[in-house]
């Protein structure tokens, strides 16, 4: 009888591979351990499993973090530029995690408020924030109906290039406004501030994505939730695949978590590639 074969099946999978965790050389044991992704099923605080790997496998290897696009940039509270946020890493398993910071905010039109009304303001006057960094969002006055201070604000163009796109934030309590036109004095706004643009500050090495690459979950943020991103990742070579052929493949758990190390058993071509096996090693 054969100990392997080159077909990605537990039929042609390492006969004796089972041995090096004590179990018996057998064929229960070794359909047992082809594709295994049970924690502790071999060994406790370890996930390990045996696989096929082809030429297609070994080209992908790991892959990092390669394009981010925001989804929604928040929905309530604040985030800060210089901010570092992590994504939803449910599902994924990996060496070094993809991480992204906050680069610029801009204000949330549906949570600005006005605190202090001020006074000799017109219909359209416009103004901006009196203090920040970077590009102030631009504000339109409506006054009440039989006075000159102010009722509302809202962001030009509905909010269309108009709210600011920030490096340092203004002041989020009682922050003072500047004309851009009119005269009028003393008008204050309570603002939040949601995500601009974000950066990826570490691309991470996965073996395995995150399940949800539309629409993740950003966390981190001190004040700020709600921002979700959709998520492009890309090859990153061979990785740390030595060779093609039947390899055992280990994933730490506990103070190991997310440590990944291979073993080639068998080293050779391996074909008739088994799809199931992609969300661990993809073959594009």
């Amino acid at each position: 009888m054969a100990q392997w074969g080159s077909s990605d099946a537990n039929t042609d999978a390492v006969l004796w591979a089972p041995a090096k965790y004590n179990k018996a050389p057998n064929t229960v044991n070794k359909d047992a351990l082809y594709l295994n992704s049970t924690a502790d099923a071999w060994v406790t605080g370890q996930t390990i499993g045996m696989y096929g790997v082809d030429e297609n496998e070994i080209a992908v290897g790991t892959q990092s973090l390669s394009g981010i696009v925001l989804s929604e940039d928040g929905t309530e509270g604040s985030y800060a530029p210089g901010e570092p946020l992590t994504l939803d890493q449910a599902g994924a398993t990996y060496t070094v995690s993809a991480n992204i910071e906050v680069v610029t905010t801009k204000i949330r039109e549906a949570n600005v408020a006005v605190n202090e009304a001020g006074g000799d303001y017109a219909n359209g006057d416009t103004v901006t924030t009196a203090d920040g960094q970077g590009t102030g969002a631009i504000f339109v006055v409506t006054t009440g109906a039989s006075d000159t201070n102010v009722a509302s604000v809202a962001l030009a163009n509905s909010g269309v290039g108009t709210a600011g796109s920030y490096t340092g934030n203004p002041s989020l309590t009682n922050a003072a406004t500047a004309n851009i036109t009119g005269t009028g004095t003393g008008l204050t706004l309570d603002l939040e501030m949601e995500i601009d643009t974000i950066n990826i500050t570490s691309a991470g090495d996965y073996s395995v994505l995150p399940t949800t690459l539309i629409d993740n979950t950003l966390s981190g943020s001190a004040s700020g939730n709600g921002a979700t991103a959709n998520l492009t990742f890309s090859s990153g070579g061979a990785g740390k695949i030595a060779h093609t052929g039947w390899i055992v493949r280990t994933v730490g758990s506990g103070g190991r978590a997310g440590r990944v190390q291979t073993e080639v058993l068998v080293a050779g071509g391996i074909v008739d590639d088994n799809d199931a096996d992609d969300a661990v090693f993809p073959d594009s």
